[in-house]
């Protein structure tokens, strides 16, 4: 047991003491499109946590509980939305002398238990994404001081994803997402 204590101590004091540690957390605006539905379509807000790594100059990598969904609006209001664990990474197009940066990256959204409210409460359930979300991410950072730093983001789907209902198909949906984000380095 102290063998196990004492690697678990050492392995984390070396990741920590390691700079380009940050967290991050925020505001998000979720929208998604049905494939060949003829609906109107309203984002839903929910919030993101996470944790990221600079690796360099120009890579961060990083892993977080976002967030994916909105509204379908048909003749009733469908409300799908839900918190996916999420990897991503990003390459730095632009950087300029205030530390300021452009981005862009690719993510990946495992597969996950989505909630589902039809008109309000009257009917809900689990609403499954049976694939990843393979999405863009696109966005620019903005240094507030030399720890606390300020993030917009445009996340949009690369391909369809499958949603079911019970033991259905149900939609083919494209997610978006807008991500304002506050981080602080550790």
């Amino acid at each position: 047991m102290k063998k196990l204590f004492t690697i678990l101590a050492v392995s984390s004091s070396l990741i920590y003491a390691q700079s380009g540690w940050s967290v991050y957390g925020g505001w998000n605006s979720n929208g998604m499109t049905a494939e060949g539905l003829d609906a109107s379509y309203t984002n839903s807000k929910s919030f993101n946590v996470g944790i990221s790594k600079q690796l360099g100059e120009k890579v961060t990598i990083g892993t977080g509980l976002h967030h994916r969904g909105g509204y379908i609006n048909t003749n009733v209001a469908e409300k799908v939305e839900g918190h996916v664990f999420e990897l991503w990474s990003t390459w730095s197009l632009l950087s300029m002398e205030n530390g300021a940066s452009l981005w862009a990256g690719p993510s990946i959204a495992f597969k996950a238990d989505l909630d589902y409210k039809l008109g309000g409460p009257d009917k809900t359930g689990d609403v499954k994404m049976e694939d990843t979300d393979l999405s863009l991410l696109l966005g620019a950072s903005f240094p507030l001081s030399e720890r606390n730093t300020i993030h917009l983001v445009f996340q949009q789907s690369l391909r369809d994803v499958n949603l079911s209902y019970g033991n259905s198909d149900w939609y083919t949906v494209e997610f978006d997402q807008i991500y304002l984000n506050f981080s602080r380095s550790l």
